[in-house]
């Protein structure tokens, strides 16, 4: 059978032509019109450099918000290099770019310091928007969604009663160790089913040094080798490469985050010694000898575990540690939230969190922990994957995306009196929650398809730890590192992606004879 003859008139050719010319004219003519845009606003730029020399590298995030006023405008184009950075500074921008276009705001830009020289690069908030991350975060999602969160309440209460409480109760006042510890430990128990030691555990200082990397090395504009990814060449003894060392050691404690707890929970799993449930555990078991598959699940069964292990260890205990500072320098919130606690859960047992619905202002309290201090200010940058506008303005493609949360949570027409913290701006007037304000979690948890799949559990464990506290003991001192009585409201923060407040110590004293009694109980029982 012949082929068909296909002799087409002059018109009919080019009118198959046209068509496909027409789509290219117009592509053409709008990607140009695009470009022609003018950039956002931002601070003027130096040849080569940019605003390279304009981009602190401590809390670069009050920049960013300062900026903005100054220019006027909720999203900023700054320079780096030959990398854009487009800042967004309020809820509208972050909801129409990062939200209603997430499918091209929701990737990720490989950092040559964090990614390449670190090696985080499985980490799961620096993965690719793809199929991998799709998965990693799905995987995650099945352990921590809403509906999965109860299942975490009573391993989260028994280390708040059987640990925090105790430690609290026999004086120690180094806040910030025991959350540390506490969170990490709680973390490590969920993650792998391994059992913390009540002090000095080596998985959790473990998790701590490898974390404080990632932090220090995670930092935008921190590190030069960034922008001008060359550099990573440069051997360790050349002037200006002392990142290199870092980076080594930095490399050491990833590597030991990543694979440690995760071999030490397969022994525990094969061996049956003193084995808890665990994330693990529970996905191992979900695999089939004869999957085709079966060693990359593996492996992300591995970087997921690690993930909720690192975020516990530094996010997490961060907004502990802030609501430890927000009580400390508030008497009058603490003696209006112990007020509630006695009406509702009395002088007899310790709050649990089915207590939450009739304790609205322990969970405002919560509400402006999360937006007062703001463990993740600047959030994980995005990186876009095509040439956008917005609002007049040519965004490229290829900038990293950062939601300045800082700013939007010190939007004053939101939040009146944004540097006070009040927790009743959430209540309304008979006491209640008010579903009209915004909830802070839309910026502190973060955006569109990236925001994170934990926030749930985050936010129980913080709540928990708040009743717990505010309802055992009251506040004696609050001390520097050196033991010097200070004024809470006046202690510094950390640099950093995560803000944690600087060392500081507070003294406790319990409420009752009866609390030091359900205190000792909790923590006879406590087995980590």
């Amino acid at each position: 059978m012949g082929l068909p003859d296909l002799q087409l008139s002059l018109p009919q050719v080019l009118a198959a032509l046209g068509i496909p010319l027409a789509v290219l004219y117009t592509f053409t003519r709008l990607s140009r019109r695009r470009s022609e845009l003018p950039l956002p606003p931002g601070p003027p730029k130096r040849f080569l450099l940019g605003n390279l020399l304009d981009i602190p590298k401590e809390f670069p995030y009050v920049t960013y918000t300062n900026w903005g006023k100054e220019y006027d405008s909720d999203i900023l184009h700054v320079q780096a290099g030959k990398t854009s950075l487009i800042i967004i500074n309020s809820f509208e921008a972050a909801n129409a770019l990062l939200e209603k276009r997430s499918l091209i705001y929701s990737s990720r830009k490989q950092s040559t310091l964090l990614g390449k020289l670190v090696g985080w690069g499985w980490i799961m908030s620096a993965l690719p928007y793809g199929d991998h991350w799709r998965r990693s975060r799905s995987l995650f999602q099945r352990h921590f969604n809403t509906h999965k969160d109860a299942i975490h309440h009573p391993r989260q209460m028994r280390f708040v009663r059987g640990y925090l409480l105790p430690k609290l109760l026999e004086g120690s006042d180094r806040v910030d160790q025991i959350v540390r510890h506490m969170v990490g430990g709680l973390s490590l128990s969920v993650a792998y089913g391994i059992r913390i030691k009540r002090e000095n555990d080596p998985y959790v200082h473990l998790g701590e040094a490898a974390v404080d990397g990632l932090v220090q090395a995670g930092t935008p504009g921190r590190y030069l080798v960034d922008s001008i990814p060359i550099l990573r060449y440069i051997p360790s003894w050349f002037p200006g490469a002392g990142f290199q060392e870092e980076v080594r050691r930095w490399r050491e404690f990833q590597e030991g985050l990543h694979e440690k707890p995760f071999h030490e929970a397969l022994r525990l799993i094969e061996e049956s010694e003193g084995a808890q449930s665990s994330f693990v555990a529970t996905c191992l078991g979900n695999i089939s000898e004869t999957s085709p598959d079966k060693q990359y699940r593996h492996e992300l069964i591995k970087d997921v575990a690690a993930v909720i292990f690192a975020a516990g260890v530094d996010t997490l205990a961060a907004s502990v540690e802030a609501f430890f500072l927000a009580i400390a320098s508030h008497p009058e919130v603490r003696r209006r939230a112990q007020a509630e606690l006695d009406k509702v859960v009395g002088a007899d047992r310790l709050p649990t969190i089915e207590d939450m619905e009739e304790l609205p202002f322990i969970t405002a309290i919560v509400k402006e922990t999360l937006r007062w201090v703001l463990a993740l200010p600047a959030r994980v940058p995005h990186f876009l994957t095509e040439d956008d506008t917005y609002k007049g303005y040519h965004i490229p493609k290829n900038s990293i995306v950062v939601g300045n949360a800082w700013a939007m949570l010190r939007n004053e027409e939101d939040y009146p009196e944004p540097d006070t913290f009040k927790p009743e701006r959430f209540l309304n007037a008979d006491g209640s929650l008010n579903p009209n304000v915004r909830d802070p979690a839309t910026a502190a948890f973060g955006f569109g398809r990236r925001m994170c799949p934990g926030k749930d559990y985050a936010f129980s464990i913080v709540w928990l730890a708040a009743a717990s506290v505010l309802s055992s003991f009251d506040v004696v001192d609050v001390t520097d590192e050196n033991g010097v009585t200070t004024d809470p409201g006046k202690i510094p923060f950390r640099t950093g992606i995560v803000r944690h407040p600087d060392h500081f110590r507070i003294k406790f004293k319990a409420r009752s004879r009866t609390v030091e009694e359900l205190i000792d109980g909790e923590e006879e029982r406590f087995q980590g």
